[in-house]
């Protein structure tokens, strides 16, 4: 169970990692060099609509599989749990708050009033989008920098630290 676990973690880690970089260097640009901004709006709700379950989805699988493999390590390692791998942790638990946050509001606080507003037909003035287009493209950034950061932090923690 602990290498399916894992497993899931990475590939979700990798699905956030590519799905983001391609937001913020494929998709975003694309969107960027349509001339109309109704036509623009469109496409960029379009592709939001699709992205965002995805970012979401993989940010609750890396959640949970996370936590699933915390509690594992815990109750092998029990009274030296801390001791092992307690600073690290405490950073990469303190990195995984403001990740989980800056994702969520990309993606809500953003990119779904977007696609919200397209769907109801509520308009967006140009000068809006693109103040909303530039928070999604440094939000993303700043995530995308934070979950390196996290991986890192967790390459940190010295091997069989969690083996009994």
């Amino acid at each position: 169970m602990a290498r399916v676990t894992l497993w899931l973690h990475l590939t979700s880690l990798a699905a956030y990692f590519g799905a983001t970089l391609a937001f913020v260097l494929v998709m975003l640009p694309t969107v960027e060099r349509i001339e109309s901004h109704e036509e623009r709006l469109r496409v960029l709700a379009a592709m939001l609509r699709r992205l965002n379950p995805l970012l979401i989805g993989v940010l609750g699988v890396l959640v949970m599989t996370g936590a699933f493999s915390l509690t594992a390590y815990k109750a092998r390692l029990r009274g030296e749990f801390f001791t092992r791998i307690g600073e690290p942790l405490t950073l990469k638990l303190v990195l995984a708050f403001f990740f989980i946050n800056g994702v969520t509001y990309v993606a809500f606080g953003l990119a779904h009033r977007i696609v919200r507003a397209v769907e109801w037909g509520d308009p967006v003035p140009p000068e809006r989008l693109a103040s909303m287009v530039r928070r999604m493209r440094a939000g993303s950034i700043v995530n995308l920098a934070l979950a390196a950061w996290i991986v890192w932090v967790a390459l940190a923690i010295p091997a069989g630290a969690a083996a009994p």
